[in-house]
C-alpha cells in the first residue's frame, strides 16, 4: 500500500519517493526512479516522511512526519503507541481508531475480474494461517504461494479459473483478488470452513479520494495555519519508508525500556543503521 499511495500522490503531481531498506527491489512495484536507499539532510528538513505502524518511533529524525497504520500496532513490529505529534492515519478503525482515515484500493481492478472463463479447479492459500496447515479434504488442490504463480498476470489467470479459494490466512489481500475474479472464497478454520467477509470498511473510490485529498491537505499544511493558507507555494515531496529489517526491529524491541535516556540511545542506533 505504500507502493500505491506513492503512485497515488505522483498522479496529483507530487514528488512522491520510497525509501526500500533490508530487501531486494522489487520490480513490479515502482519505476527505480522513484526507489531511493540513503535519506539525506535534504529528505529531513523538506520532505513529509510517511512510516507505517511498524516503524518505532521517528529513526530518520524528520522534521515532518505521518504515520499510517496499516495493522494493529505492535502485531508485526513497532510500537503499540504513537507520539502526540504526530499525524496519523488508519486504514481501518479495526486496527486503530483515529480521526483521520487512508483506504486506497488492493486490487488491480484491470488485472483481477472476472471473464466468464470456465471454472476448472479449487486452489488453496495457507500463507500466515499454518495453524490449520493440515487439512485432509484440500490434498490434491494446487497450493498459491508467494512465489506460485511466479508472475501476477499468472495468478490472475488461476483465480479466474477457480471455483473456490480456500484460504488458511483470513487477512489476506488474496481474498479479495479471488472474489474479484468471480471465484467463491472459505476460510479454512479448525472447526470447518467458512464464508470470507471483507474486513474492515469496503472499499468505496469516493471516500478514499476524499480521504486522499485530507490526507494531502493535512500533510502539506502547517499547524495553526486557517485551512485557506494549507497550500504552500513550494510542495513538500513524500518519503514514504516501505520496510523495516526484522534484525533492527528486535533491536528497536532491545532499547525500548521505558525512560527518556534508552529512548534516546535507541534511536540513535535505529538512525544509525537507516543512514548508513
Amino acid at each position: 500500500m505504500l507502493y500505491q499511495l506513492c503512485v497515488e500522490l505522483e498522479n496529483l503531481g507530487f514528488d512522491a519517493r520510497v525509501l526500500v531498506y533490508g530487501r531486494r527491489y522489487r520490480g513490479d512495484d515502482l519505476p527505480k526512479c522513484r526507489i531511493v536507499r540513503r535519506f539525506t539532510d535534504e529528505m529531513r528538513r523538506d520532505s513529509v516522511v510517511v512510516y507505517p505502524e511498524t516503524v518505532w518511533g521517528n529513526p530518520l529524525c524528520a522534521r515532518h512526519v505521518a504515520r499510517w497504520v496499516l495493522n494493529k500496532p505492535g502485531l508485526m513490529g513497532g510500537g503499540t503507541h504513537f507520539p502526540a505529534n504526530e499525524l496519523v492515519f488508519s486504514w481501518s478503525s479495526q486496527y486503530y481508531l483515529s480521526p483521520h482515515q487512508l483506504r486506497l484500493d488492493v486490487i488491480d481492478r484491470e488485472l483481477f475480474r472476472d471473464t466468464g472463463e470456465e471454472r476448472t479447479t479449487d486452489a488453496v492459500f495457507v500463507h500466515k494461517g499454518g495453524h490449520v496447515r493440515k487439512t485432509p479434504e484440500l490434498r490434491g488442490l494446487p497450493v498459491i504461494t508467494m512465489a506460485y504463480p511466479a508472475e501476477r498476470k499468472a495468478l490472475a489467470a488461476l483465480l479466474r479459473r477457480t471455483r473456490i479459494l480456500y484460504t488458511h490466512d483470513l487477512h489476506t489481500a488474496l481474498a479479495e483478488e479471488a472474489a474479484a475474479c468471480g471465484a467463491q472464497v472459505r476460510v479454512v478454520t479448525p472447526n470447518g470452513f467458512d464464508i470470507w467477509r471483507p474486513s474492515g470498511e469496503v472499499y468505496d473510490p469516493d471516500v478514499s479520494a476524499r480521504q486522499l485529498a485530507e490526507f494531502v491537505r493535512l500533510t502539506q499544511s502547517d499547524e495553526g495555519l486557517p485551512d485557506n493558507c494549507v497550500q504552500e507555494t513550494v510542495r513538500r515531496p513524500f518519503l514514504l519508508v516501505s520496510y523495516i529489517k526484522w534484525c533492527c526491529a528486535c533491536l528497536m524491541r532491545l532499547f525500548h525500556v521505558g525512560n527518556a535516556a534508552a529512548e534516546r540511545l535507541r534511536l540513535q542506533a535505529v538512525q544509525e543503521i537507516f543512514l548508513r
